[in-house]
């Protein structure tokens, strides 16, 4: 007769459960969230391997595994992933490449580390002989719990290249059971690789293949979790259209969202489980970039066509970091009851909602069966009996292997009067409970035994198919409604017994440490106090849960449900009433009688009962309104108040919360005035400005935004014309800024608000700005050049604006262009500060004797681009006169008249626009005569001829005339000063 394990359950725990440690370089993600789905995400959108990555290719080491030969190793690597190569609903193809080139013997080597690991294209299945690697990378100790870990990284949503690697310090002796234990870790550590998260389905004791831990050497089999999961990372094309969903939301009683807990589905039929976590992508794992936000729902997918039993379970508080679930590094809401979806029969009462009855859902394929809302089960009128002392020391078996038993039982006390309501008792990972077994509890009286009391008349008996029930895991059982009612008086003793009709059960005991002798054994003699009739054995006690309430069952009883609860009526202003409906409900089995309603604490007369006040009744399943006024008398602070309703309902009385706010808003202006500074010209300017912050308590209504000012059109506000600032937060306002002259811009921006102020107001400025293209002179011109001789000169280009000028093209225009070059073509686009100038060399080469136009054009981001200047160059000859020095009747600039010495000074201002301006020097005495003529280049004369008589003074002096332009178009020109002794000439251009 075997009853206890040889080794303390502490260490038989650490040796089942430490299998698995998951270390991650970058967390991979799916699309549709089941339990084995993304392990990161951008929004919802995960991370794979990308169909241009197939196939996958790994190379495994070329060491040894511990006691395990290469041989052996490969031939577990190969297993391993074709365990999800061969899942027929995903588009996967993983491949054996060979071996690497080197043995894998340092956590340096180049295939798991550094900046090349992950661009070589090899995907490496590293032998970690000795764990040292292990060690060097998770830290010292962790060879000795770590059986292996993976990584993949990738850019973007895309996957490109990972790792595996496998500690062989935990082959153990290289047996047969430690090569399927080693098949089992690395099946999971590739699902990690392929993009796998974890799942915590172990239905019926059939653990997931990508369970956190592993419990089973069946886990090197992947169970319809798994295969479900990897089907929804990589799709075939009918895959979907293929398999149902559930989408629902998970509750309070108050109605309250409950999110990072586990939704699993059940085949009703073939037992099948399926798994996902409510707000899977919102548990704020640094891995989940710009998560959605948690709101209570969930998405069971890749469901093939059937019925399913849909329940909620807390996430184990063991599963963090690496062992983590979805997006939970730390599970929360861990104290949810286990609950099953069971339709109108939800109630939220644990007294009243049988844990054990479910409502079936059933799937289509490619359909989504929705709102299946499940609401978790409270009650403040319930209490846990425990007798079990000491530390977890050992196990029971059920059946025990060589002995006839048939059932284990734990005597209760009860604490008060009252009665049982349900009961908790884990299955620890040995158990193999298969999907055609079931688990019995039976509740019985009490009676003396051998040592202490024992069972004696059945009270009452349930049944739970194992297909219901989880592995390493808590289970929970509805007892109120199992036969007579199971009420007792205070200090009453009772028994609950538990059988199992097939497989293996596996429960917990303490230490034995304090013999109470509370457990019994059921033999085909009858029943046992342990440790009657175990050689050597101690008193240990089932490590088991009852549990309690003081409320008796079996006799109609009403019950009162309030929601919500607390009341919250948020923020108003004072004497600006608000109201909120309170429901109550009665889930009981008799009329709910509430015979007072009252409001009570410190500001009780700020709130009121308006509309269905007590006292009223409900009948059974049926509901009242209550309709409750909240109306502050003064600003700026909390209020709470307590409504207590008093009826035939167990906890009565039942006190309420009241809570709201006297609500105060305050414009706090952050400044008086915007000023965009300098912008440029023909731009748009969209400038976001922190102006006022609420410091008040209530939200800041700001009915209007209104731009006043000459310049409103060109510098106003941007954006919605009411806006609501809430409390503690600041008020940014867009001002768009598009000047179309370079100038100083102003405005008004008004806010019309419910601040006390009643507004605020704040001035704008803004400074238009360019750059502008100037030259020194609008026109270049070239002197008189040879045919296919070249002349160099350049123009200047100063940027003569108050803002950067950056040019964009630059080159030369007209019909001329040809003759012109530009010498070095500045690098383009090219900036000019403010005052900045651009010298542009060009080059002359004229093709024919005559005159040649052509523009130098810039385009620019300044004031009139494209801006324009004109190059003008000449043929060799003007008129019949040649460049020349003055003397012996030839022509040049100066002319001897006898004893006088005229000289035509240059022309200044060229270009000229409406006259020239004529200066002559005479030097010398006498008198000279003659004409002013202007002619083009053709000799053209282009005005009358004008007479002049200069007369010499002996010194020098200087003559001036002015000649009108009238009739003169733009144009090169000569113009001529002639006497009878010669002529001379000097360059004209006219510039209109």
């Amino acid at each position: 007769m075997r009853f206890f394990c040889k080794e303390p359950l502490g260490q038989a725990s650490s040796s089942l459960r430490s299998g698995l440690a998951i270390v991650f370089l970058l967390m991979v993600s799916v699309g549709e969230a089941v339990a084995g789905g993304p392990l990161g995400a951008t929004g919802t959108t995960p991370n794979t391997y990308p169909a241009t990555a197939m196939p996958l290719i790994y190379k495994t080491d070329l060491g040894t595994l511990g006691r395990f030969t290469n041989v052996v190793g490969k031939s577990i690597a190969d297993y391993a992933f074709q365990q999800w190569d061969n899942v027929t609903t995903a588009s996967l193809t993983i491949i054996n490449g060979g071996t690497l080139a080197n043995n894998v013997t340092s956590a340096t080597d180049p295939y798991i580390s550094g900046v090349g690991q992950f661009n070589d294209g090899i995907n490496p299945v590293v032998f970690d002989n000795d764990g040292s690697i292990t060690d060097s990378r998770i830290g010292v100790g962790a060879k000795n719990t770590v059986y292996g870990f993976a990584a993949s990284v990738g850019i973007g949503t895309d996957l490109y290249e990972g790792f595996v690697i496998i500690n062989g310090h935990l082959s153990g002796t290289g047996s047969a059971e430690d090569e399927d234990r080693f098949k089992a870790v690395i099946t999971h550590e590739a699902g990690h690789f392929l993009g796998m998260a974890h799942s915590q389905n172990a239905m019926h004791s059939g653990y997931a293949t990508m369970y956190p831990s592993i419990e089973s050497l069946d886990q090197k089999t992947l169970e319809p979790d798994d295969r479900a999961a990897i089907s929804l990372l990589y799709p075939t094309p009918d895959y979907l259209a293929s398999v149902g969903f559930i989408s629902g939301a998970v509750r309070t009683g108050g109605n309250e969202k409950v999110s990072g807990v586990c939704v699993i589905a059940v085949d009703t039929a073939t037992g099948d489980a399926y798994s996902t976590i409510v707000d899977y992508y919102s548990g704020g794992h640094p891995a989940f970039q710009n998560p959605p936000a948690a709101n209570g729902t969930f998405t069971i997918s890749g469901l093939p066509p059937g019925y399913y039993a849909v329940r909620v379970e807390p996430l184990l508080e063991v599963f963090t970091k690496g062992s983590a679930i979805a997006s939970y590094p730390t599970p929360i809401n861990t104290n949810t009851a286990i609950e099953w979806y069971n339709s109108t029969g939800e109630s939220a009462d644990l007294l009243l909602d049988n844990w054990n009855d479910f409502t079936p859902v059933r799937v289509r394929a490619g359909d989504t069966t929705k709102n299946v809302a499940i609401f978790t089960n409270q009650s403040a009128l319930t209490t846990e009996v425990t007798h079990h002392q000491g530390g977890l020391g050992s196990y029971l078996e059920l059946p025990v292997p060589g002995a006839n038993i048939t059932s284990y039982a734990n005597r209760f006390t009860a604490p008060t009067n009252g009665s049982l309501v349900g009961m908790k008792l884990l299955f620890l990972s040995p158990s193999v409970t298969p999907v055609g077994g079931s688990f019995t509890v039976t509740v019985y009286s009490n009676k003396a035994g051998s040592l202490a009391g024992i069972p004696n008349n059945v009270l009452g008996t349930v049944t739970i198919p194992y297909k219901y029930l989880m592995g390493n895991q808590e289970n929970e059982i509805w007892l109120r409604g199992i036969g007579a009612p199971v009420n007792f008086n205070a200090g009453e003793e009772f028994h609950i017994a538990v059988t199992n009709s097939l497989g293996t059960l596996v429960i917990p005991t303490d230490d034995g440490s304090n013999t109470q002798n509370r457990s019994s054994y059921k033999t085909i003699s009858g029943w046992k106090n342990f440790p009657d009739g175990v050689p050597g054995g101690t008193g240990v006690t089932i490590w088991m849960t009852a549990v309690y309430t003081t409320v008796t069952a079996g006799s109609p009883q009403a019950a009162l449900n309030a929601s919500p609860n607390p009341v919250n009526f948020g923020t108003t202003r004072p004497n600006k009433p608000v109201e909120q409906s309170l429901t109550i409900s009665n889930p009981g089995t008799a009329t709910l009688n509430v015979t007072s309603a009252t409001i009570s604490g410190v500001n009780q007369s700020e709130f009121s009962i308006v509309g269905g006040g007590a006292p009223f009744s409900v009948n059974k399943g049926e509901s009242h309104q209550l309709t409750l006024r909240f109306n502050p008398t003064t600003n700026g602070s909390s209020r709470s108040a307590m409504l207590t309703l008093a009826s035939n309902a167990p906890g009565s009385p039942l006190g309420i919360q009241l809570n709201g706010s006297a609500g105060l808003a305050v414009a706090q202006e952050a400044l008086s005035v915007i000023d965009l500074k300098e912008r440029r010209v023909g731009a748009t300017a969209m400038v976001d400005t922190v102006v006022l912050q609420n410091t008040g308590n209530d939200t800041l209504r700001i009915s209007e935004i209104a731009t006043t000012g000459a310049d409103s059109a060109r510098l106003r506000y941007f954006g919605a014309k009411s806006v609501l600032v809430a409390p503690g937060t600041t008020l940014k306002l867009r001002v768009r800024f598009d000047p179309q002259e370079r100038r100083r811009y102003s405005s008004t921006i008004r806010l019309t608000h419910d601040d006390t102020t009643g507004f605020s107001e704040f001035a704008v400025f803004g400074t238009g700005v360019a750059g502008i293209a100037s030259a020194e002179r609008d026109t270049l011109i070239f002197p008189r050049t040879a045919v296919q001789s070249s002349y160099d000169s350049a123009y200047s280009i100063t940027n003569t604006g108050d803002y950067p000028l950056t040019i964009t093209a630059l080159g030369l225009n007209g019909a001329d262009k040809s003759a012109f070059a530009i010498i070095t073509q500045p690098t383009i686009p090219l900036t000019l500060q403010p005052g900045q100038t651009l010298s542009v060399p060009i080059r002359y080469t004229p093709d024919a004797d005559r005159r040649h136009i052509a523009q130098l054009r810039l385009s620019h981001n300044g004031l009139a681009s494209p801006t324009d200047f004109t190059v003008i160059g000449y043929g060799p000859t003007v008129s019949g006169v040649h460049d020349g020095t003055i003397g012996d009747g030839t022509i040049g600039t100066e002319i001897a008249t006898g004893g006088t010495i005229l000289r035509l000074l240059p022309v200044s201002g060229n270009p000229v626009r409406e006259a020239i301006n004529v200066r002559v020097s005479i030097r010398g005495a006498g008198t000279a005569t003659g004409q002013l003529s202007l002619v083009d280049l053709s000799g053209k004369t282009m005005l009358h001829p004008i007479p002049f008589s200069f007369a010499g003074a002996g010194t020098e002096r200087i003559e001036q005339l002015r000649i009108g332009l009238d009739g003169v178009p733009s144009g090169a020109y000569q113009l001529l000063l002639r006497t009878s002794h010669g002529a001379a000439a000097q360059r004209v251009v006219v510039a209109r």
